[in-house]
């Protein structure tokens, strides 16, 4: 299993390798195969599938990498501060009495 400090590593060699673009793109593409899985699965009666989790961890590597990116840009606290919003709204749905 690869440590923490090398998937960072090499999220950063690929993002140098291939671009912002490729990788922005690669997102995209592994975003929608997931789209593809999941609607597949719910066809066939499905909650989950092993397509599925193949196409999510997909996506987590893209997401990390972007991720990555975004940290070393400073956007970091922006996005703490976003998720935090979204996290609250949803607890707001999820619990609507507190």
């Amino acid at each position: 299993m690869m440590s923490l400090k090398e998937r960072f590593t090499l999220y950063e060699d690929a993002w140098k390798k291939f671009g912002a673009t490729a990788q922005m793109d690669m997102l995209i593409e592994e975003m929608a195969e997931l789209t593809q899985a999941i609607l597949k699965a719910r066809r066939n009666g499905m909650v989950f599938s092993y397509s599925i989790l193949e196409e999510f961890a997909d996506v987590q590597i893209c997401m990390e990498q972007i991720g990555e990116q975004m940290n070393q840009l400073g956007s970091s606290q922006d996005i703490r501060s976003a998720k935090n919003k979204k996290l609250e709204y949803l607890k707001s749905l999820v619990y609507p009495d507190v």
